[in-house]
This record gives C-alpha cells, structure tokens and sequence, in this order.
C-alpha cells in the first residue's frame, strides 16, 4: 500500500512544482496572457464578489491579462467598477486588454503621485459597496477608505 504524504507536503510539492515547472505562464483568460494561478484567479473572484470594491488597482501589468480578467469579474458581479493598471514598461499589453473601457492603464512607477492622484479621482466616481475596504488592490493588499476617500 503506498504511504499518503501529510497534506502540508503534498500542498508543498504541488506549489513547487507549479512555480518550478512555470505552468503559471502558460495560463491565460479568454486569450489573454494571465500568468497567475488559477487558484488565486479563482480566489480573487470570490473576494470582488464579497467586498464589491470600485477600483481594483494592479501594479505590474504585464500582457495586461489580470486587469482583463478583473474587468471581467466585476462585469460579472454586475459591479460598475474600474481597474487600474500601472506599469514602467507597458509594451506588452495585448490589444484586447488595451480596448476594455473598463481599464485604466497609466505609464509610471508605482510610487509616482500620478498614481495617487489617479486613485483618488477613481475612487471618488466609484464607491462601489459601502465598506471599510472598497478599494481593493491586486496581490492581496487591501487600502480602507480612511487613506482611499
């Protein structure tokens, strides 16, 4: 009879070999070029759908497939939300994440007060759900409204 490993192990080895093996760049939404887990693509619908935020912001865009896929979930949640994007190098996004009215993409380093300035005015035309956390950032960071008005 094999030997089951303990649960930690298994989740462990899966991880590993997940990021090892570079699955994750291979994943893709309707298309576009995600690279994420799907997992945490699985796990970050569920969180939109539960704290209904009105701006998700991303730093890092990439292929632009996150903030695709974003945009889409808060479609989904028939949420009248928006997403922001920020990048230095934004070369690589792909042309259907670049014609989603519902993304913002801005050219500039994550600390740039543009960036702060592009929130604010986002977060101020779309408060989604009334909470203390309405604006909700990718990779799992969460901005309350006290420092997002």
């Amino acid at each position: 009879m094999m030997e089951i490993p303990p649960a930690s192990d298994t989740l462990l080895n899966y991880h590993r070999w997940y990021y090892d093996s570079m699955t994750w760049k291979t994943v893709t939404f309707v298309g576009v070029a995600c690279e994420k887990s799907v997992a945490d693509l699985w796990n970050y619908q569920e969180i939109i759908a539960e704290l209904r935020p009105g701006v998700i912001a991303e730093f890092g865009t990439l292929m632009g497939g996150s903030a695709f896929y974003f945009a889409h979930v808060l479609r989904a949640a028939r949420l009248d939300s928006r997403v922001l994007t920020v990048d230095v190098e934004p070369t690589r996004i792909h042309p259907r994440a670049l014609e989603c009215p519902h993304i913002e993409f801005l050219h500039a380093d994550s600390t740039a007060p543009v960036v702060r300035d592009a929130l604010f005015r986002m977060r101020a035309t779309n408060l989604g759900r009334c909470s203390p956390f309405s604006t909700a950032f990718a990779g799992g960071l969460m901005c309350s409204q006290s420092c997002c008005p």
